[in-house]
């Protein structure tokens, strides 16, 4: 294969030769030149890909740090609020907003407060109450006097028609709070 190769090169003359030659050198050339093209262009892509990716990293670093910023805030807030009355009782707010809002009469069913550990630094005491025959002023009137305190929240509430009248409510809530532990 060599040989006939030499053959074919030899019968070649000056000419020819500096002409193929030159056609094999030129194309090493772009070759080579297409080969560091592309390659600085990818390098330069791969730069870029890099540098929004650490811009995007940075930028939700800040957010996390911020968002940590705000419930580190909103667990100082918390605890300074639990340590203010560390007796609260929620039967005894419970039915203190029901006398108040004059719905005693109403409440058919109350749970014993349940206590539930969530963390080693806070529990969360709860208590269900059925209120019936209610209507949805009252309803509402109940919903802002509990969200108006801070220190207690609304974990469940189910609204169905009451059995016995075609205009009242039948309200199941629980109602929570945290604790200290």
């Amino acid at each position: 294969m060599l040989q006939q190769l030499k053959t074919y090169i030899d019968r070649l003359n000056e000419k020819k030769f500096l002409m193929y030659s030159s056609i094999v050198l030129g194309s090493l050339v772009l070759l080579i030149a297409f080969m560091m093209t592309y390659f600085f262009w990818a390098r330069a892509n791969r730069r870029n890909e890099l540098e929004e990716i650490n811009i995007e990293r940075s930028t939700q670093v800040k957010r996390i740090l911020l968002k940590a910023q705000q419930l580190q805030k909103q667990r100082q807030e918390v605890d300074a609020m639990l340590q203010k009355d560390p007796d609260f009782k929620i039967g005894g707010y419970v039915d203190n907003v029901l006398n108040n809002l004059g719905l005693s009469n109403k409440k058919t069913m109350e749970s014993a407060p349940t206590t539930t550990e969530l963390s080693t630094k806070y529990a969360e005491s709860a208590i269900e109450i059925t209120l019936n025959d209610i209507n949805m002023s009252q309803l509402i009137n109940l919903i802002v006097e509990i969200e108006s305190e801070k220190r207690v929240y609304i974990k469940k509430l189910e609204i169905g028609c009451s059995k016995m009248s075609a205009r009242a409510l039948e309200v199941n809530i629980t109602i929570a709070t945290l604790l200290l532990r």
